[in-house]
């Protein structure tokens, strides 16, 4: 037996008998390690990547591989553990919803964004197909969509509410800086996404854009106007 394999039997031991809650995060840490780390103790390693994070579980299990291994100076093997992770949790949040659900309200589809895209470090956008009753058909990620390729992502708009007979559309995306006010390209991109899907009859409920677990609906804001209009 290693030198370390009591400790580590000890520690799983502790974590089946009595759960994870009595556990510090860098033990919880130190333990996910063991299984990247068959033959070292990780101790000193988890201390590491939690104060690296600033002591933020949440930040890391939302980085990304390549960056975790980077400023920890893990494998890329340990540090995929951590994604999987925040993936995980991600799917989680996002199983709590009815597959049908209804997004009548703002409360709801704000709260539905924020399940997709709360804790991304990188930019995603997704597309919220509709029936006539708001009932959700199918929420659909554009793959590299961002609002700055407004005019690739508008024809992605216009072809999904098309292909899955979407009476009204509600786009959602996050915004990984943390500040959830929308850019020049955020309300341009809208107000080309309306104006687009108005020609096949398709009405856009709402942008809702995500940052830091809050969201900002361009309903709520009374920022949903054509292009070339302007609020009064």
């Amino acid at each position: 037996m290693g030198v370390h394999d009591g400790h580590r039997e000890r520690m799983r031991q502790r974590f089946i008998d009595y759960g994870g809650q009595n556990l510090n995060s860098h033990e919880l840490i130190e333990m996910l390690l063991y299984y990247a780390y068959p033959r070292i103790d990780t101790n000193e390693k988890a201390h590491k990547i939690l104060d690296e994070y600033n002591g933020s579980v949440t930040r890391l299990v939302n980085s990304d591989p390549k960056s975790i291994a980077d400023n920890c100076g893990i494998s890329l093997n340990a540090a995929t553990l951590f994604s999987l992770i925040g993936e995980i949790n991600r799917r989680m949040a996002i199983e709590k919803w009815n597959k049908h659900i209804v997004l009548d309200k703002t409360s709801i589809s704000g709260e539905y964004a924020v399940s997709y895209l709360d804790n991304l470090n990188i930019e995603k956008l997704y597309v919220v197909c509709l029936n006539s009753s708001m009932a959700v058909i199918k929420c659909v990620e554009i793959p590299g969509g961002t609002v700055d390729s407004v005019y690739v992502d508008v024809r992605k708009v216009v072809e999904l509410a098309l292909r899955n007979g979407a009476t009204s559309v509600i786009l959602m995306h996050n915004h990984p800086s943390g500040n959830l006010m929308p850019s020049f390209h955020d309300i341009n991109f809208t107000a080309n996404c309306l104006t687009a899907l108005a020609t096949i009859n398709v009405v856009l409920e709402d942008h809702i854009i995500v940052a830091n677990g809050k969201y900002l609906s361009f309903k709520a804001e009374k920022l949903l106007h054509k292009e070339g209009e302007h609020k009064k």
